[in-house]
C-alpha cells in the first residue's frame, strides 16, 4: 500500500512539474498560437499527471530497487515531456537530452561506490551511446534525413539503458512505427515518405523497455 501511494502521489507531482515546464518549452518553440493552445487545454495537464502515476506505479511493481527506482521515474518523466514537445513543435529540446545524461553520470558514480560491477556499469552504457549514434547516422549514408535531435535521443537513450535494453527499446520503437505506416495506409493520411517526430516514438520504445527489460528479466532467471 505505502508503494502504490509513493507511486501515485510521485507520478502525479512529477506530471504536474513536466507538464508545465512542456508548456513553457512550447510557448518558446511553437511557431503556430494551436500548437500552443493545445499544450495548455486541462484535459492535456490531467492525462498527463494521470499517465505518470500509473507508469510509476507499474515501475514499482516492477522492481523494489530504490535507486532504479528514482532513476528510471526521471527518466519516464523527461521521455514523456521529449514526447509531447516533439510531437508539437517537431524539436527535442537539448536541456532535457543534458539531465538524462546528467541522472545517468550520477547513478554510475553510486554504483560503482556501492560495489557494482565496473565494466557493467560504464562499458554498457558507453557501447549503447555509440550505437545509439551510429545506428541513427546509417540512414543518412542513403540520403534519409535524420534530425539531429532524433540522432542525439538515440544515443543518450542507448548510454542512460545500456546496450541490451537499447537494442529492445528500438525493436519496439520500429514495432510502434510500423502500425504508424499501417494506420497512414490504410487512412490514405500519408505514406512511407511522410515525416514524423522520432521523439514519442523513441520514448514509447525507452518506457515500455523499462517497465519489463527482457535482458534483466532473463539475467534474473538464469543468474
Amino acid at each position: 500500500m505505502p508503494d502504490i501511494l509513493i507511486a501515485s502521489l510521485a507520478g502525479l507531482l512529477a506530471g504536474f512539474l513536466f507538464h508545465t515546464l512542456a508548456v513553457i518549452q512550447v510557448n518558446k518553440r511553437a511557431k503556430e498560437e494551436r500548437q500552443k493552445k493545445i499544450i495548455r487545454q486541462p484535459y492535456i495537464l490531467i492525462s498527463w499527471m494521470l499517465l505518470s502515476a500509473l507508469l510509476f506505479n507499474l515501475l514499482f511493481l516492477r522492481t523494489e530497487n530504490i535507486f532504479q527506482r528514482i532513476e528510471y521515474c526521471i527518466y519516464i518523466s523527461i521521455a514523456l515531456n521529449i514526447a509531447a514537445v516533439d510531437k508539437l513543435v517537431c524539436k527535442i529540446p537539448n536541456m532535457l537530452l543534458l539531465a538524462l545524461m546528467l541522472t545517468k553520470t550520477i547513478f554510475i558514480i553510486l554504483g560503482i561506490v556501492r560495489g557494482e560491477k565496473v565494466f557493467d556499469t560504464i562499458v554498457y552504457p558507453l557501447i549503447g551511446l555509440g550505437c545509439g549514434f551510429v545506428l541513427f547516422l546509417i540512414p543518412s549514408l542513403f540520403h534519409v534525413k535524420i534530425g539531429a535531435g532524433d540522432l542525439k535521443f538515440s544515443g543518450v537513450i542507448g548510454f542512460c539503458l545500456g546496450i541490451f535494453n537499447f537494442i529492445q527499446a528500438m525493436i519496439i520503437m520500429s514495432a510502434a512505427l510500423l502500425v504508424y505506416l499501417v494506420y497512414l495506409l490504410l487512412t490514405k493520411k500519408g505514406n512511407l515518405k511522410t515525416a514524423a517526430a522520432m521523439g514519442p516514438f523513441l520514448s514509447f520504445g525507452c518506457v515500455l523497455t523499462m517497465l519489463y527489460p527482457l535482458y534483466e528479466v532473463f539475467l534474473a532467471q538464469h543468474l
